[in-house]
């Protein structure tokens, strides 16, 4: 389903490095290879999850069941809701609730869901086919499948020009994890390159057996990747991958040592051991003793300038000749790090010439490290010369790792465009899991003056901001960190960062499904580039486990909504407008007083517990969880208690919060209609009978005995909290599609069974 790619720059030529700008292709026309081929290949590269049963031929929805199909309501859809309206969109699409059928369906799917999924691979089909997708940003923004597209782009290009950069650039990329564990991100990323790598060789075999002695630069390289002392081609791109691509560092030194072990591994297993051939026909293994490091990947110096603003410090009139020097030496470990790779891809490794450079650099390393450990421990109140004990101790506990001089090479500017807060080159792709852990916590401490985010007061933001020193606008960033970040006062420099930066971030509950075993945290996934623009935003993410296989083929973005500076969880366009009709009203607090009360739990999942009583517990045990607001009035208190109630609230606490925390700050924040309090009178009697004759007796031992309490479930008085969605709507300004979305939305995972008709068991 490929098409084949025939190049638009006039012949084959090119690829045996003619000089002068003849021979290159200039940039606008790789880029018109490649979207062209783009908008030729129709679905291919959407997910397959995504093209699940969507017909052929014929319409997009025209297998689905008439009760469904008699939903699709475009009159409706854009009607303001009114307090007369006969039967609203959302009664009218009951049926769109149902389980869709497994032939057509993904995993647990209601046709909900379907129609969704279905209108969302007709538009990214469309923008295909209609050439609206031309940027590498626009591939992440829609999904797409980009490894494939990659390797497809070089398997049937026709220009030999493609292949020689291509290939020339992907040697040269260089991805860090900076707390890379046991380097199960790094093994990914070596999967990944993997295929693209052999894709330009054998790309450079067919060239060269059409066009022989044409093509020398692919010629040279053949000669080197089918040289005798290399296994087979496997191994030699991945060794290769491993000594130029891969670059780590983590503060447990056994955790270094098993991801050096994993490569190795992966090595040894594209070998058939032959007992016959010396050293069992195993090529030397790569030494990466200086690519996976073992250091605090936030205790250092990072850049040239944090240096330099030390050295003032303790040496003010001789700050710039001592700086100086360290370049001279930074630059002395950069040419003998080069030396040491080098003698790895050419000579011997167990050859005098390598046994020599790798102690050269060795030594070199130690002594510019000591030198700038003594200068870094004076931010931290210790001089190494009047009290080497304590200077020996801060060591120990604090483990400096100095990017600046382990990675001159790639931090000095290696060909990227500087960043204002960097050094000028940086990593071209930095991926990662930071360590999720709170500052209290950790025995070591931290110079005040290098982070803005020591409020965060947790590790994964200072690892966050750390890598703005090792990136260069070029830069693309990959972590997977807990969704609090984009979602609290106490990360806003790093939210002001998120906002006005080209981002993608993908968020994910840990209830029913988490994305971990083992892991209870409320998940993201953030993509970055280091270029100014907007940021976009998946919804927030509930699944069930035999929902993973699909879950992030199926993962759809849309601009986000800022609202307070926090980019909203949303991931749809209807999401997005509901969020913006609110904006505009009066703040929750306008109705707070001294009256009748609202109780509402501290902790929701799919339901905010919102009671217009007092929760029944223990006559000497009142529950911790419960909290109270007072409205000015009895309509009031109503009020609050039915707008907490609400799926528009829900909706707007899963997009605004960290989707755990649940306080009067999260309520106080929301905004409400005016004067319509004695409209949810009626409709809150009715829910507080629902909850009352639904209510289970329960008991939960503590350390001082058994507490004895009432188990409330609005979800058993939805139909009332749906009627009360349809009048804040009629308030809000909402169309009856936009209401539609509000009443069902999570509707899956807050029914439950339930939804389906069945019983639901304890963890539903």
């Amino acid at each position: 389903g490929v098409p084949p790619l025939s190049s638009p720059w006039g012949g084959a030529g090119g690829g045996g490095g003619t000089k002068g700008t003849s021979g290159i292709p200039s940039l606008s026309e790789v880029e018109g290879e490649v979207w062209q081929f783009l908008k030729n290949s129709g679905d291919t590269y959407i997910y397959d999850a995504v093209k699940k049963g969507v017909p052929r031929e014929g319409d997009l929805f025209d297998d689905l069941p008439e009760e469904v199909k008699a939903g699709f309501l475009p009159g409706l859809e854009n009607e303001l809701v009114q307090e007369d309206t006969s039967e609203h969109l959302w009664e009218i699409r009951k049926p769109w609730n149902q389980k869709a059928p497994q032939e057509i369906a993904l995993p647990t799917e209601i046709y909900r869901e379907l129609i969704e999924r279905r209108k969302r691979y007709a538009e990214i089909k469309g923008k295909i086919e209609n050439g609206e997708i031309t940027h590498i940003n626009d591939l992440i923004t829609y999904n797409l499948n980009i490894r494939q597209f990659t390797q497809d782009l070089i398997e049937n290009t026709q220009d030999p020009r493609f292949i020689r950069h291509f290939y020339k650039a992907i040697k040269k990329v260089t991805i860090l994890d900076p707390t890379c564990g046991s380097g199960a991100f790094l093994f990914a990323a070596l999967n990944i390159l993997e295929p693209l790598y052999e894709a330009c060789i054998t790309r450079m075999e067919q060239f060269v057996a059409e066009e022989p002695r044409k093509h020398k630069f692919f010629e040279d390289t053949l000669a080197e990747a089918n040289a005798e002392n290399h296994p087979n081609l496997q191994y030699y791109i991945f060794k290769n991958i491993i000594l130029n691509n891969l670059y780590g560092v983590d503060i447990m030194k056994e955790a270094v040592e098993i991801a050096k072990l994993r490569l190795f591994l992966k090595l040894v297993a594209t070998v058939d051991l032959n007992p016959r051939r010396e050293n069992f026909g195993l090529e030397p293994l790569p030494d990466i003793d200086f690519n996976i490091r073992s250091g605090n990947t936030l205790i250092g110096f990072a850049t040239e300038n944090q240096l330099l603003q030390t050295i003032q410090k303790k040496e003010p009139l001789f700050a710039q000749e001592k700086l100086d020097t360290f370049k001279e030496e930074f630059e002395l470990v950069s040419k003998a790090y080069s030396h040491f790779q080098n003698a790895q891809l050419i000579d011997d490794q167990g050859s005098h010439s390598f046994k020599q450079a790798k102690a050269e650099l060795n030594t070199r390393l130690k002594e510019l490290n000591h030198k700038l450990n003594v200068y870094l421990a004076t931010n931290y109140g210790i001089d190494a010369e009047a009290n080497p004990a304590a200077f020996e101790n801060w060591l120990t506990t604090h483990q400096p790792f100095h990017w600046f001089a382990e990675f001159y090479q790639i931090l000095a500017g290696n060909g990227g465009h500087a960043r204002p807060e960097s050094n000028g080159g940086g990593f071209d792709v930095i991926i990662g899991n930071p360590p999720y852990v709170q500052l209290r916590k950790v025995s070591y401490s931290f110079n005040p003056n290098q982070f803005d985010t020591l409020a965060g007061k947790n590790l994964y933001s200072l690892v966050l901001e750390r890598l703005k020193y090792l990136s260069s606008i070029d830069t693309y960033t990959g972590q997977i960190i807990p969704i609090s970040i984009c979602s609290g006062k106490r990360f806003k420099p790093m939210i002001k960062r998120i906002n006005s930066t080209k981002s993608w971030m993908s968020t994910f509950s840990n209830r029913p499904g988490k994305l971990f075993d083992g892991v209870e945290q409320r998940l993201s996934v953030y993509v970055q580039k280091n270029t100014k623009g907007k940021p976009y935003h998946s919804k927030y993410h509930h699944w069930y486990q035999n929902e993973r296989i699909s879950l992030f083929e199926n993962i759809f973005y849309e601009e986000a909504v800022i609202i307070e500076n926090i980019p909203q969880k949303s991931g749809n366009i209807k999401h997005n407008s509901i969020l913006h009709k609110i904006s505009p009203f009066q703040l929750m607090p306008n109705i707070y007083g001294n009256s009748a009360c609202t109780w509402f739990h501290d902790g929701p999942t799919y339901w905010v517990r919102s009671l217009p009583f007092e929760p029944k517990g223990n006559a000497s045990d009142k529950s911790s969880h419960y909290h109270t607001i007072a409205g000015k009035s009895i309509d009031h208190s109503a009020m609050i208690t039915s707008v907490l109630t609400s799926s528009i609230f829900y909706l707007y606490y899963k997009s605004h919060s960290n989707c755990r925390d649940f306080n009067s700050a999260s309520i106080d924040n929301f905004r409400i209609p005016r004067n319509i309090e004695s409209e949810f009178n009626p409709l809150i009697k009715a829910y507080d009978l629902l909850l009352t004759e639904t209510a289970e007796r329960k008991s939960r031992k503590y350390e001082s005995g058994y507490i004895e309490y009432n188990e409330y479930y609005p979800a058993q008085a939805k139909d009332v909290i749906d009627q009360i969605d349809t009048v804040l709507a009629q308030h809000y300004g909402f169309t009856e599609e936009e209401l539609d979305f509000i009443i069902n939305y999570d509707i899956k995972y807050r029914m439950g069974k339930a939804l389906y008709g069945e019983e639901n068991g304890e963890d539903e």
